[in-house]
């Protein structure tokens, strides 16, 4: 967490969680961090795309499991219409702008999210797939702008980009976590 914080993370944080591995692990690893040097825990940040059925209780499973360990949890809500093509990139981005929002108008500098060494690989794939040129297979950087409109001053940090998922995986079974 030293490196991150050294590279231009910034403490208090929050952290993106969908209620996977990779985000519940990095809920619990800022959250230990964060205990043990007598800091703030991290703010719990779900979004309810309002895509599937029971989305909005998986939502609200996610931020009663992180008050649970004692976190403060928001879910944030996607309302409105929804694009009829490319989902994916419009939920990424309503995404980032919801948490960057919060994250901005509550005075926190950096949004956590749990990309994995297996979403670096996936993303340079993909990229590779599309035809990118050199600079769009560059691997996900550790801190970078949040990229959402308004929010580019707030850091997105990325701690878990030399970890594997299943190395994760383990770390929550470890500590008898489900995901």
């Amino acid at each position: 967490m030293d490196q991150v914080l050294a590279q231009g993370a910034a403490w208090p944080g929050a952290v993106g969680v969908s209620g996977g591995a990779d985000s519940l692990s990095l809920m619990f690893l800022l959250a230990d961090w964060a205990a043990k040097a007598e800091l703030a825990l991290p703010v719990v940040l779900t979004v309810d795309h309002g895509l599937q059925r029971d989305s909005k209780l998986v939502a609200e499973a996610v931020a009663a499991r992180a008050r649970g360990h004692g976190m403060t949890a928001h879910v944030l809500r996607w309302t409105g219409r929804k694009p009829g093509a490319d989902i994916e990139r419009a939920a990424r981005n309503a995404r980032y702008r919801l948490m960057g929002d919060w994250c901005r108008r509550n005075g926190i500098g950096c949004l956590f999210v749990a990309h994995s060494m297996d979403d670096q690989a996936e993303t340079f794939l993909l990229r590779l797939m599309r035809g990118s040129g050199v600079d769009g297979l560059a691997a996900m950087a550790p801190i970078g702008p949040v990229p959402a409109l308004d929010c580019e001053s707030l850091r997105l940090a990325r701690p878990l980009l030399g970890i594997p998922r299943a190395k994760l995986r383990d770390f929550l079974a470890g500590r008898g976590e489900a995901w």
